[in-house]
């Protein structure tokens, strides 16, 4: 339920040009909400970042071969119209060669790519031109939390290939100011953009984090909300 649904293919007979039919996501993409400036409760950016993880865990935890994104970046998460996020765009994407069937294993003899996605959302890893494996999808999606939990887009005013090096040469991260955001929120990402890729958490235990953090901020918002609407009843 996290991914956008591939429907099937279509091939012209004169042509040869392959075309591919995916699920229809009626309000765009996350990117596109970030540029609209729409405004989104912790609870329900706690709720979009937990159907990001739950996606990504998924693809993960595939069996027998785990997929890694590569690419993850508000561009390629795509909204319902229910404002649920669904990862698309899987151009990039890369199922793993694996021994024992865990991540943990990965061939050392797998080639993967360098400088390989969206600058900005790039592990260190990858622009080192380093062996990498899913963890590179963690950093990615710890950007993408950043600015879900402070709507500021991460390395703000910096060029994203200037980002991606500082980051990677100098471990340079985006700066978390007293009051952007909830410490327990900030605790999540600063663990999933670790400079050390082994050290961070998996999305599984992302997801573990997030679950209980937005149950909290969902009951404070209703209970918001009911108070509000208490106080505007007119006798």
């Amino acid at each position: 339920p996290h991914i956008v649904q591939f429907l099937g293919t279509s091939v012209d007979p004169e042509t040869g040009l392959v075309s591919l039919c995916f699920e229809f996501m009626h309000a765009g993409s996350l990117d596109m909400l970030f540029r609209k400036k729409v405004p989104v409760s912790l609870g329900h950016a706690t709720e979009m970042a937990l159907d990001v993880a739950r996606g990504m865990s998924y693809l993960h935890g595939r069996k027998p071969l785990p997929v890694i994104h590569r690419d993850l970046k508000p561009g390629n998460l795509m909204l319902t119209r229910a404002q649920r996020l669904k990862i698309g765009d899987f151009g990039l994407s890369k199922t793993l060669s694996v021994r024992n069937k865990m991540p943990q294993d990965l061939d050392q003899n797998f080639t993967m790519t360098g400088e390989t996605g969206s600058y900005r959302y790039m592990a260190p890893e990858v622009f080192r031109h380093e062996f990498y494996g899913p963890a590179v999808d963690i950093y990615a999606a710890s950007m993408i939390f950043y600015q879900l939990f402070s709507f500021q887009q991460p390395f703000y005013g910096l060029n994203p290939v200037d980002a991606a090096k500082l980051a990677s040469v100098e471990a340079l991260r985006p700066t978390i100011s007293q009051g952007l955001m909830p410490p327990e929120l900030s605790r999540v990402v600063r663990s999933m953009w670790d400079p050390n890729d082994q050290k961070r958490p998996t999305f599984l235990e992302i997801i573990e984090l997030l679950e209980p953090i937005a149950a909290k901020y969902q009951e404070q918002e209703a209970k918001n909300e009911k108070n509000a609407g208490q106080c505007c009843v007119v006798s």
